[in-house]
């Protein structure tokens, strides 16, 4: 049985600063309810309240988390009603049918412009420069860390590897109900994080994702090796045969994908290295091991100093924007509060209520 609540990000802060990708997830929905509001006690009060209503109504939902604290909600996605609650600064294009929820008015503080506001505003947007600096530097470095494996790698090779895994993907693709499972012009693609790089470190909700698949791909590895590669052409295949995919692009590449799940054939592939690396609990589990089928044996030990050096080089530029992200989600949270002393909760009260009378009716 599928969950019926799905965690994922649709936001990250790496090596191109703020990169969001929820378009994909929400252009389908029936309606959007945009919040806009610079509190973020009130934006998660408020969208905890609509989860706890959703989940007791027994719907299907989606939760898209924010990467500088996952204990906050930048938006839902309700599935058994086709729409969305989302927080204004998460959407970046407006689709068909969005609402304007304005609950800054509830906030008696807001607007005053004081020394106070203005001083912490100004402070994130320099600690989130900064940590994205320390991003981009890591990522030069992982780039010179891939170039290490990509001049010894057996692409021939791996173009069989990726070859054999698509036909054992798809060769059952025929017992599925085209009407059920395709959409052969128009196959839904939606792509998110299911992880992101946070002021606590990685995070990622791989674990679960998986959890109730039935067909699950390990893919081992190097930087290089060529697992987002397969990754990519196997959502290509799967899109070429009409089936709605998933892709997780990874939180500190967004040009690399780290899953592909592709719900009709219940079947996933992801990218199981560290900083997200698991390993099989179940006797139909497959891993493919891309670094031991296609580099020369002992290639790490033989390259340990050059690969030891940049591993140490690109943790060191992580670890610092890392810090940096603590100070921009600390003074996120002195501004928050900054608001959160003069806020009208029964205002809020009402709004929530006039959304659950009319996603009622």
């Amino acid at each position: 049985m599928k969950n019926r609540i799905s965690n994922y990000y649709c936001l990250t802060y790496n090596s191109k600063c703020a990169y969001n990708l929820i378009d994909s997830n929400i252009i389908q929905l029936d309606k959007i309810y945009a919040l806009r509001c610079k509190s973020t006690t009130i934006t998660t009060y408020l969208q905890n309240k609509f989860k706890k209503y959703f989940i007791e109504n027994d719907h299907v939902i989606e939760i898209i988390h924010n990467p500088l604290d996952n204990t906050q909600i930048d938006g839902i996605i309700n599935i058994t009603l086709n729409i969305g609650i989302i927080c204004e600064y998460a959407i970046d294009k407006i689709f068909g049918t969005t609402v304007f929820i304005d609950l800054n008015k509830s906030i008696k503080q807001f607007g005053k412009n004081s020394i106070e506001e203005i001083e912490h505003t100004k402070n994130i947007n320099t600690h989130l420069n900064s940590a994205c600096e320390y991003f981009r530097k890591a990522k030069v470095i992982h780039d010179d860390w891939e170039e290490v494996y990509l001049e010894s790698m057996d692409f021939e090779k791996a173009d069989e590897i990726a070859d054999d895994v698509i036909n054992a993907i798809f060769k059952t693709k025929d017992m599925y109900d085209t009407n059920k499972n395709r959409n052969e012009n128009n196959p839904l693609v939606r792509v998110r994080f299911f992880g992101a790089i946070s002021p606590n470190g990685a995070t990622n909700y791989v674990e679960e994702i998986i959890e109730n698949i039935e067909n699950r791909y390990y893919i081992k590895g190097k930087p290089g090796t060529g697992k987002s590669t397969m990754m990519k052409k196997i959502a290509n295949k799967a899109q070429d045969y009409g089936f709605d995919v998933d892709i997780y692009n990874c939180a500190s590449d967004v040009d690399s994908v780290d899953m592909v799940v592709i719900d009709a054939l219940d079947t996933c592939i992801f990218d199981s290295t560290f900083p997200h690396e698991f390993f099989p609990t179940r006797d139909n589990d497959i891993v493919i091991d891309l670094y031991e089928k296609l580099l020369p044996e002992n290639f790490d030990e033989n390259n340990s100093t050059i690969l030891n050096n940049i591993s140490s080089k690109y943790k060191k530029q992580i670890n610092a924007g890392i810090l940096k992200l603590k100070e921009v989600r600390t003074t996120q949270k002195k501004l928050d509060s900054y608001y959160s002393s003069s806020i009208d909760f029964d205002e809020i009260e009402n709004i929530y209520t006039d959304i659950i009378e009319e996603l009622s009716n």
